[in-house]
This record gives structure tokens, sequence and C-alpha cells, in this order.
């Protein structure tokens, strides 16, 4: 191993491989689905909002026999790598969810998982989702909690903290992604690299989450399914199953004027 290679594998030391962070998403994806796959009735149209690759519209299709349609504001980038599907009810189409190029009443099904986190206007989206959704329809709204940013903050400090160091003294000597020294010693925020991750210890709450979904939702059940880490990084919390403590909560929402 030339020492190029061997700096480098000392510097990423905090991160898992790209087949490893893929593996740890598929494993956490598939708890989730199995935990809300019950709330989906068969043979509907199903609306996946951050869709991401689809491997949530390709469950919906494989288990529930649905007409999936997806939006993201960029296609086929986040989320389970897996093998492309050919499927006449698998579409995806670019957009965002502060404005569904949809009619009203339109999907039996709104399913979105790990995106009102990274949404521009949380508000507005959920306007949207009550919007397009039938009358009898269900929504299905997943988030991460508090837990999650909890993980974040102990893992990035015993794991990445020399990549944020490393970076904050480059910047001194030639272009690379701006750290500030705050930083160095507080991870960066999951949902807005501005801020630390102090912002979702606060926003993450459910509390919060029930409170902004109660505004346009009736919410019928809440789901914590499973304790992890970020994928990408490596961790000292093992995943565990319906444990007292979630990293990330789904409500089951209906319409309050259904």
């Amino acid at each position: 191993m030339d020492m190029k290679n061997f700096l480098d594998r000392i510097y990423r030391f905090g991160y898992n491989s790209a087949e490893k962070t893929n593996q740890n998403i598929k494993e956490i994806r598939d708890v989730e689905w199995d935990s809300i796959v019950k709330y989906i009735p068969n043979d509907k149209l199903f609306l996946d909002l951050g869709c991401g690759t689809g491997y949530s519209m390709k469950r919906a299709i494989n288990d529930k026999n649905c007409e999936t349609v997806g939006i993201d504001p960029q296609p086929m980038i986040a989320g389970v790598k897996s093998d492309l599907i050919e499927d006449a009810n698998f579409k995806i189409i670019k957009g965002i969810g502060e404005n569904l190029p949809f009619a009203d009443n339109s999907f039996d099904v709104i399913y979105t998982c790990h995106v009102l986190e990274h949404v521009n206007d949380l508000d507005k989206v959920v306007v949207e989702m009550n919007r397009v959704l039938k009358k009898d329809g269900v929504a299905i709204i997943g988030v991460p909690t508090s837990t999650l940013a909890w993980i974040c903050l102990v893992s990035q400090i015993l794991f990445t903290s020399h990549m944020r160091l490393m970076r904050f003294f480059a910047g001194f000597f030639k272009k690379v992604r701006n750290t500030r020294l705050i930083h160095v010693f507080i991870p960066y925020s999951h949902s807005n690299t501005h801020d630390t991750v102090f912002s979702d210890i606060k926003n993450y709450k459910i509390t919060r989450w029930r409170k902004v979904i109660a505004k346009k939702f009736k919410i019928i059940d809440e789901i914590l399914p499973m304790l992890y880490g970020f994928a990408e990084f490596k961790t000292l919390v093992p995943y565990k199953k319906e444990g007292k403590f979630s990293s990330s909560v789904f409500f089951i929402c209906k319409k309050i004027d259904a």
C-alpha cells in the first residue's frame, strides 16, 4: 500500500465503504417498511414523496401490487442502490414537495421516509400532501428522531472529528469544503450544514413532528421501528428493532375532514 492510500484510509476511518453503507440503508429501510406495510391497502395508487431510487416504490409493487408514482428533486440519487425496475406501475418524476404537480384527491397512499427534515417549507409540504391525498386515503410519514441526532453527535465526535479538523486547517492553504471552527468540535446538522447537530436534536423531537403533522392530518398510529445510526458512519450503537428508543418515527395519518 502506497503512502497516499494509507493516509486516505486513515482520513476515511470513520466512514463505512459504499457497499457497507448501502447494506446498512437497505436493512434500515426494510425494517421500517415492514413496520408500516400493513397500513397500505392492495391495488392502490401510491405516491412516494422524496422517492430517491424508488426502493419503497418497488416494495409497494411487489408487496401490495400498487401503481406507484415517485417525485424527487434529484431522482435516482439517494436511497438504496438496487437493480432498476421495468414496470408499467413504476414512474418517477422530478419535482418538490412544496408544489406537487398532481390534482386534488389523487392518491390512495402517500408515503414519505426521511424526507421532511430536508424540505425548505415543512408546513407547505404537509399542506400539499393533504391536498393530493384522497379523502379515504392514508398518509405514512417517516422522520428521524432526536435519538438519531444524539447517536450522530457521539459517533461523529468519536470517529470523524479528525476529518473536520483536517479540512479546517486545509482551508488555509487550498479551496476545500468550508469547515467552521465550531464544526471541528460539534458535527454538522443532517438537515442544514450551516447548523450543528444540536439543531437536529431540537428539531427532530417527536412532539415537534407530531405538532406539525397534526395541523393537517389525524394521526391514528405512531410506530417506533428501529434503533440505528447513520448508515455511512461507524457507530457504537447496534441495530435493534422495536425497542424503547428508535431513530425514526412513522406517523400513520388520515385526513382530518375525511
